[in-house]
């Protein structure tokens, strides 16, 4: 759900054309992550899926992972935010952390927890702290419905910050971590994974991985898999295409540097 496949993107754009719907819905393997597109066969990023489902839901505090979509804050719908390392332990810890009004967290798969009982139309949700596809499938459809607008235009409401994600699979977790050590001692320059210079470095955030935000509204950030041998890149941008572009950049240079140190 974090990396659809090319061939969906596209089945899902044909299905569109010849069919038409309002909502297109399916789950990962196990169903506890959600995979939604608008009518135009568009797919939203799991971490869009969570913020909007917060919102529909009534959340004050929201939980999700430090690589989850700026949009969460930037939206200025919820009194608290909170950031924790990638895994759904650590946004269930972050969660207990926060009993005051509605509390929720996702992840950037779209995975979705409700740390509270919420009241909706007088009926009750209970506390599932643990990822739930069906609810943020019901809440894009409620917001649409209550807007009396389509499913692509919910987006319009969020500010305009888009996400990249991939990965070098065959990349040993001990050399991905000594380079991000390095990264973070500052004994290796972020400059060199990058194609074109970004500006100067707002902050660096080491809750996982590496991540670092520039002054041209730009992050990138590095971490090694948690359970596999591979190197993950997630870039945040105002424009998909370039962080798409900025994401595949870095990691090429990321591999060159593998390559000549293996």
């Amino acid at each position: 759900t974090e990396a659809v496949r090319q061939e969906d993107i596209e089945q899902a754009k044909r299905w569109a054309s010849d069919v038409g719907f309002d909502l297109l819905v399916s789950t990962d393997g196990d169903a506890d992550r959600p995979l939604i597109a608008d009518e135009n066969g568009d797919f939203f990023r799991g971490d869009i899926v969570g913020i909007l489902t917060a919102k529909a839901v009534g959340a004050k505090t929201v939980v999700t992972p430090v690589s989850s979509n700026t949009a969460l804050e930037l939206s200025g719908w919820f009194e608290q935010s909170i950031r924790t390392r990638i895994g759904s332990p650590y946004v269930i810890a972050g969660m207990d952390s926060d009993d005051k009004g509605v509390v929720a967290g996702f992840e950037a798969n779209g995975g979705f927890l409700l740390g509270s009982d919420v009241t909706l139309n007088h009926s009750t949700l209970s506390v599932l702290a643990t990822r739930d596809a069906v609810l943020p499938m019901l809440a894009i459809i409620s917001l649409a419905k209550q807007s009396k607008i389509k499913a692509s235009q919910l987006l319009a409401e969020l500010p305009k910050r888009f996400t990249a994600s991939d990965r070098i699979p065959g990349i040993a977790t001990e050399w991905s971590r000594s380079m991000l050590g390095r990264l973070n001692d500052g004994s290796l320059n972020v400059e060199a994974f990058l194609p074109v210079p970004l500006g100067h470095i707002l902050s660096v955030d080491q809750t996982d991985g590496y991540r670092v935000s520039f002054d041209q509204q730009t992050i990138v950030h590095l971490r090694p898999s948690g359970n596999a041998p591979e190197l993950r890149c997630y870039v945040e941008m105002n424009n998909q295409d370039k962080a798409s572009e900025l994401c595949l950049a870095v990691l090429k240079k990321v591999e060159e540097l593998f390559k000549s140190e293996a």
